[in-house]
Formats: C-alpha cells, sequence, structure tokens
C-alpha cells in the first residue's frame, strides 16, 4: 500500500518534523518526498492498518492524504486503445481493432490528461561467422581454414510517445489515444504527414467539443512519475491514477 500525499499547508521545519513523527521518517526524508507537484507517495507499508492511522494523524495537521492500493491501478490491457475515431455531434465514436466501435459521449469524460509514455527496450542479437584460423590450418594440413565465431551485441533503445487520455465518470474504460497508433485519416484534408500535428489537430477538435472538462499535463513534467516508487505498477499508470484521484478529492468525489 501507499501512503499518498495530495495537499498541505505550507511546509515549515515544524509541519515537516510532526509529519516524520506520524510516519516514522526523518525531516530529511519528508522534506525530499514531498518535494515538487503533488501527489508524492510519502512511504510504502504491507501493514494497512498503520497507514490508515497516519492518514487520520495526518488530518488533524490538514495533510490531506490517502492509503492507495497500486494494485487497482489500470493499465492499457483495461483501456480502449484506440486505432481511430470519429467526432460525431454527441461523442466520440472509437475503433479499436476490427470487431467493432465504441460510442462515448462528450458529457462522460471528466478529465483529459496529457503525458508521454517512455520505453526501454534492450535488443540482444547474436550472430556467427567464419574467421581464418592457423592453428586449424596447420594441424588439418590444409583442409580446415577458419572457426566459428559467434559475437553477441547489445542494443539499448529508449523510445517516447506522447498520449491523450480520456477519463470517464460513467464507469466505463478510459480511451487512451497515442501518437504512433491512431489511423489519422479521419482527419481528412487536416490530416499531415506529421504524427506529432496530427495529435495536436486531434486535441484542439477535442478541447473544442469539451468545453469545461478538466484537462490536466501534470504527468508530462519532466521526472513527475518517475519520482513514484517502484512498484508491480507501471509507474505513469500510477501517475495517471493518482492525479486523477486527486481531481476526485477536491471535488468531493472520494
Amino acid at each position: 500500500m501507499l501512503l499518498v500525499v495530495f495537499s498541505t499547508p505550507p511546509l515549515d521545519e515544524a509541519l515537516i518534523r510532526t509529519i516524520g513523527g506520524i510516519v516514522a521518517l526523518a525531516p530529511a526524508e519528508v522534506r525530499h518526498k514531498l518535494m515538487g507537484t503533488m501527489p508524492r507517495v510519502l512511504c510504502v507499508d504491507a501493514d494497512d492498518a498503520r497507514l490508515d492511522n497516519c492518514v487520520r494523524e495526518l488530518a488533524t495537521i490538514q495533510v490531506h492524504a490517502l492509503a492507495c492500493d497500486s494494485d487497482v491501478v489500470p493499465n492499457d490491457s483495461e483501456r480502449l486503445v484506440a486505432k481511430t475515431l470519429a467526432f460525431t455531434a454527441s461523442g466520440l465514436r472509437i475503433n479499436e481493432n476490427a470487431s467493432g466501435v465504441e460510442d462515448c459521449p462528450y458529457s462522460a469524460i471528466e478529465l483529459v490528461q496529457r503525458g508521454t509514455r517512455f520505453h526501454d527496450e534492450t535488443i540482444v542479437t547474436e550472430s556467427t561467422h567464419r574467421k581464418f584460423s592457423m592453428g586449424k590450418a596447420l594441424a588439418s594440413g590444409g583442409l580446415l581454414m577458419s572457426s566459428k565465431v559467434k559475437t553477441t551485441s547489445v542494443q539499448h533503445k529508449h523510445k517516447s510517445e506522447r498520449f491523450i487520455l480520456l477519463q470517464r465518470r460513467d464507469g466505463e474504460s478510459e480511451i487512451i489515444l497515442y501518437e504512433r497508433r491512431l489511423d489519422y485519416r479521419f482527419l481528412g484534408v487536416r490530416m499531415d504527414p506529421s504524427a506529432f500535428t496530427n495529435l495536436e489537430t486531434v486535441f484542439t477538435e477535442l478541447k473544442s467539443k469539451l468545453r469545461g472538462t478538466t484537462i490536466d499535463s501534470t504527468v508530462s513534467q519532466p521526472g513527475f512519475a518517475r519520482s513514484f516508487p517502484q512498484t508491480t505498477t507501471d509507474r505513469m499508470d500510477l501517475a495517471l491514477y493518482l492525479v486523477a484521484l486527486g481531481h476526485r478529492l477536491q471535488r468531493g468525489g472520494v
């Protein structure tokens, strides 16, 4: 379980020491963990009851926190990963695959988050070639002139892909639009050779349809998602979940 802080009063030394006393952390650790844009993960503990007690004690000093289970965080396997879409009068029509389409009313979208997902990939390539061997040539009387040599090369690739995540208030699956996974032919004459430009066009169209809907780019801040602790949950998915949870707290929905 994660103890997540969503807001605090101004962090002076006295408050930092008080927080540290509640969660059993040194003041320097508290200062470091609460530095930067909220929400922040203050600590990780398998003892749910302890974290619940910490949440109650923190509330008495106006520190708003929740104990969150990272296992409930949705990922792309639970989202609609759009391949193409259409803007209708009342909502989005999303095509995820060849099996059919799904409609999402504009009124069902409560939060739009923009960010970039990073992928680190390691590619190991093995190849075999023959190399002249003086030893083999002498030993075989010239019948064998070479030996097999195996070569292994390792490449580290760092990829990034921008996305737009549409989170819903009706309980249905989130919708994610990836920069290089959308077929942009639905844009018609507005389609550009650049995927970057096309995603911006989609975003502009979304904003015109979703007037009043909150748009948040917190997860796109450098280092924000990577600041969360390593768990079995992808850090970007955790960041998206916690930012959305913070908005629901502000609206009084949690």
